[in-house]
């Protein structure tokens, strides 16, 4: 159940209306310090009306992929149907000769797609994910394949730029990342999407564009266009393999000869080898598990997650973190390649698919910023045209002190509190209904907490949060299963 009726409440808060006047005046970076608990997400869910109107895109950057993942489930519940994404980091270093995670790339090729939208949209990403560099969103736009009724569609050109985009031909399309040519039938399934198209051609016209099921292979829903974005990160001609195999061969001798006079010929030989078989897999064009860490050489520019993004407010949580875990990751990397150099394993210029503070704040000053935090805390860099303090604070534990619980109740009633008590199931809100008016307190259970939270009452509802808290200069109390119940 979407809790926006809290979102609503806290947009009548007074540190709210100075975060969107500070937005509204165009100020560039501004910070909220003293967000606690749940206040944060649903401070931030509290900007997507404004987005919306005002056709941005809504950039959450986090510390990483645990609170990410925090984040994205949040605000999908405080949702007022809003898509929320998830940009996660990628599961393997760009050297690692394995198979890529497939439901991984397809949440990571979505949110590009999407950033390249009109749809607004609200993304989180942890930042282990953002300074990973990525494909020129100019390049992944040329790479996006658009038919609808009146395009001109001539096959054999038509797979050339599939296989481009990452699509492997088949004879029968049964998964993702899938295209097959049977006559005038073209099947594609998009990564991104959960069906796969079926082209039907006359001569080169487009005579009918349907979903099918790619388990019995029926043509379903009829559409009009469809949209056909690349499956891979990596979108690679074969013109630029063979230009970076002969880039390959001069670094390659570079760091033989630097080998060499440190006596390292262990590494010489485990260097030429491996350099040497991917060259040649370059030359004959062939894609291969690691390729990924030439991406410096083999796409003409680099970008990053947040040049995807033309029209953005980017939110930063937890700043000082941020940097700090950026660091953290560059260091482990750092060492780890140096492991791998001593050992013939890769180059030097693997350590180019990553970005650092100064490239990744620089991308975020292309937007408006939004830097949130609980403590006083500022990373290097910041400047902040507009501070502004909440008063906001955790939310007191009671599982298993009811006696406590009904105490503080009773104080803020008394008090003109508002208080909202948020659980996870219906069997946990009627209990809890039950409990409160066994103190003698008058508990309502209802979905529309906008209406029903008003000073003196005590509302029950039906949604998760990750913590409570409490706004002093609102006189709201917001609890959670956390403080309520002791888990979630």
């Amino acid at each position: 159940m979407s809790l926006y009726g809290l979102v609503n409440l806290i947009k009548r808060t007074d540190e709210f209306s100075k975060l969107l006047g500070g937005i509204n005046r165009g100020y560039q970076e501004q910070q909220v310090v003293g967000t606690a608990g749940s206040h944060k997400p649903t401070l931030i869910a509290g900007l997507t009306d404004h987005l919306r109107e005002s056709g941005k895109h809504l950039l959450i950057i986090t510390y990483s992929s645990l609170q990410a993942e925090r984040l994205w489930q949040e605000l999908s519940s405080l949702s007022d149907g809003s898509q929320v994404q998830l940009f996660p980091a990628s599961e393997v270093y760009p050297h690692e000769e394995v198979t890529r995670n497939l439901d991984l790339s397809r949440e990571r090729l979505h949110v590009m797609m999407s950033a390249l939208s009109q749809e607004v949209t609200v993304t989180v990403a942890p930042i282990q994910a953002v300074i990973e560099k990525l494909v020129d969103p100019q390049h992944y736009q040329e790479a996006t394949i658009a038919i609808d009724m009146e395009t001109r569609v001539e096959p054999g050109k038509l797979a050339v730029d599939l296989v481009h985009g990452g699509y492997e031909r088949v004879d029968m399309v049964e998964g993702p990342g899938q295209f097959s040519i049977r006559g005038g039938i073209i099947d594609v399934y998009p990564l991104v999407y959960d069906q796969p198209c079926r082209i039907e051609l006359f001569d080169d016209e487009v005579d009918s564009i349907r979903w099918f099921d790619p388990g019995n292979q029926r043509s379903l829903d009829k559409v009009e266009q469809v949209t056909i974005p690349p499956a891979t990160e990596l979108l690679v001609t074969p013109e630029a393999k063979k230009a970076g195999a002969k880039q390959l061969k001069g670094l390659l001798r570079r760091q033989i000869q630097l080998l060499e006079k440190k006596r390292l010929l262990e590494a010489v030989d485990s260097l030429s080898g491996r350099i040497g078989e991917h060259i040649e897999k370059l030359e004959n064009g062939v894609y291969f598990p690691g390729i990924e860490q030439y991406r410096p050489l083999l796409l003409p520019k680099q970008a990053l997650l947040l040049d995807y993004f033309t029209n953005a407010l980017v939110v930063v949580d937890e700043p000082a973190r941020v940097r700090e875990q950026l660091q953290a990751a560059a260091q482990d990397f750092g060492e780890l390649t140096s492991n791998l150099l001593q050992r013939g394993r890769v180059l030097p210029l693997i350590s180019e698919n990553y970005s650092d503070w100064p490239e990744v704040l620089a991308g975020c000053k292309k937007h408006q910023i939004v830097y949130v935090s609980t403590l006083a805390t500022r990373a290097q860099g910041m400047s902040l045209q507009q501070t502004i303090n909440s008063s906001s604070r955790a939310a007191e534990p009671f599982h298993g002190k009811p006696e406590l619980l009904q105490e503080r109740l009773k104080l803020w009633r008394k008090s003109g509190y508002q208080v909202l008590m948020c659980v996870s199931s219906e069997a946990r809100a009627e209990h809890l209904v039950e409990t409160v008016r066994e103190m003698d307190l008058p508990a309502v259970l209802s979905s529309d907490v906008e209406r029903a939270v008003k000073p003196g009452n005590i509302v029950i509802t039906i949604g998760s949060l990750q913590a409570g808290f409490e706004l002093v200069d609102t006189k709201m109390v917001v609890l959670s299963d956390t403080e309520i119940f002791g888990r979630r």
